[in-house]
């Protein structure tokens, strides 16, 4: 199974993202762009599990999510990596949030142990937009770059958990799934 450790979004936050970033999509339709029911923030990425580890990553999500309080997340700011001249993902911004990197870093100090190497790339919070691929035509690359510098997308929504999520892979894109939703302490 290929999981990941994800803060995913309610539906109505989710689809305001989809309607805000939608002249964005249709400026580079050849774009791979992410469904709005699929947008989330990876927190950690696991890759190819077997289930038997399965009740183990369990609890160290659950752990690593009853360490931390519910907190705000404000979303701002489209950008791609590694740039808009030249980008390979679209995405869309979280603003700086102690409280996110801190869950982060609880989650990758639980998870090591269970033999999932710390990430080596610093911790960079996003929503995946949409993936580039060598078939976009020029002018949607220029369109696209001029059009993320030039939306700003602004939103809020409360963290209450964490969600250990199993990623199927298809010729249409990846579908997600939540296996386990971990409450942070208190959380709703």
């Amino acid at each position: 199974m290929r999981l990941f450790i994800a803060i995913t979004l309610p539906e109505p936050l989710k689809h305001a993202i989809h309607r805000g970033t939608e002249t964005l999509r249709n400026a580079a339709p050849t774009i791979r762009w992410v469904l709005a029911d699929q947008l989330h923030i990876t927190l950690k990425f696991l890759g190819e599990v077997k289930e038997p580890a399965m009740s183990a990553i369990g609890a160290a999500l659950e752990r690593a999510a009853n360490s931390h309080a519910p907190f705000d997340l404000d979303f701002a700011g489209i950008g791609a990596f590694p740039n808009t001249r030249r980008p390979r993902v679209y995405w869309l911004g979280v603003n700086p949030n102690t409280a996110l990197h801190g869950l982060q870093e609880s989650v990758e100090t639980e998870i090591v142990p269970l033999g999932f190497p710390r990430e080596a790339r610093p911790f960079h919070p996003h929503l995946t937009l949409g993936r580039v691929g060598p078939e976009v035509p020029a002018d949607q690359l220029r369109a696209a770059e001029r059009l993320a510098g030039e939306l700003d997308y602004n939103g809020r929504v409360v963290v209450n958990s964490a969600e250990l999520m199993l990623s199927r892979l298809s010729p249409k894109g990846a579908r997600y799934e939540v296996l386990l939703s971990a409450r942070l302490k208190g959380g709703n």
